[in-house]
Order: structure tokens, then sequence, then C-alpha cells
């Protein structure tokens, strides 16, 4: 490939989803349907700065930064789904990869933007046996600057949507 390379954050960090029971194999209400997290960069990355997760049972636990705890709720059955259509069947959460980002944002034509200090998003999906997990630096100002980037403005719609059901959770 031609162009401008895309550096990535030498660090190893696990999987969020993975790390709170997002694992192949779960099965029952138990299973994560939906992880999401918003690591900054002073972020422990054992403890997230903030995440929203959601098992098929409905069942929700959010922590926002700030907080130390989790707060608890639970989805009904027309909004989970409500809310798994907009992230999987609306923006396509299962097709938004690192690569195809990357790729797109180097067919703009625009310069490569590095950002420091950004936060970094985490995404992951276990729906039976599919499993996906996308991980992003400066969503939300990467979709500023490369408004044609179909994936990244899939990706910052499900982020917006998901840090506002968190913040509705929390303010329950």
């Amino acid at each position: 490939m031609s162009g401008p390379r895309i550096r990535r954050r030498a660090f190893l960090i696990a999987p969020v989803a993975w790390a709170l029971g997002m694992s192949a194999g779960q099965s029952g209400d138990s299973r994560a349907l939906l992880s999401f997290s918003l690591l900054g960069p002073q972020d422990d990355p054992s403890r997230p700065g903030s995440f929203l997760e959601i098992r098929a049972s409905g069942a929700t636990a959010v922590r926002l930064p700030g907080s130390r705890a989790h707060d608890e709720s639970h989805f009904d059955r027309e909004s989970l789904s409500e809310l798994m259509d907009f992230v999987v069947d609306r923006h396509r959460a299962f097709r938004i990869t690192n690569r195809g980002i990357d790729a797109a944002i180097i067919k703009s034509g625009k310069p490569v933007i590095h950002v420091a200090d950004a936060p970094e998003t985490w995404l992951c999906l276990g729906m039976g046996r599919r499993q996906h997990q996308v991980r992003v630096e400066a969503v939300a100002l990467r979709a500023a600057h490369y408004p044609e980037v179909v994936p990244l403005q899939d990706l910052h719609a499900i982020q917006t949507r998901l840090l506002a059901e968190a913040r509705a959770i929390t303010m329950r």
C-alpha cells in the first residue's frame, strides 16, 4: 500500500469486553452482547475511564469518568432490540475495522492526523459465535476531520449513542 502509514501505539491492553465476560462459548443471559469503553490516556488499562456493558438479559453495568463504583440497570427487551438494531444494523458495527478506517482515511487524500493523549474507544460485540472488537483513538476528532470516512462516522454515531445511554443510566 502506498501513501502514509498510520502509527499505532505499541502497548498491550487486555480487551475490556473479554475481561468483563465476553469470552467465546458463554451462553445464557449472562453473556455480554456489547461492551463499550472509553480509555483516557492517563487511565490504568485494567480500569477503563468509562464503560458500558450490556448483557443478553438486558442487565447493564456503567461507570463514567470520576466514578469509582458502577451503576447497574436493565434494558427492557424492546429497548435492547432497538439499541442493537442501531449498533449492528444501521451503523454496521461488525463491519467497522481498524484497517477499514485506516484505508479510508488514506484514500481520502487528507493528511493523516496523529493525536497524542487522546481517548481510545473500544467497542466489543458478541452475538452467538460472532465476536468483534475495534479500538480507535480520537474518534470524535477524527470523525470531524474525515466526514467522508463512513466506518469512522458509524463508530462515532455508536459512541455518541452509547455514551448517552450510559449517562441516562447513571442519572436514574
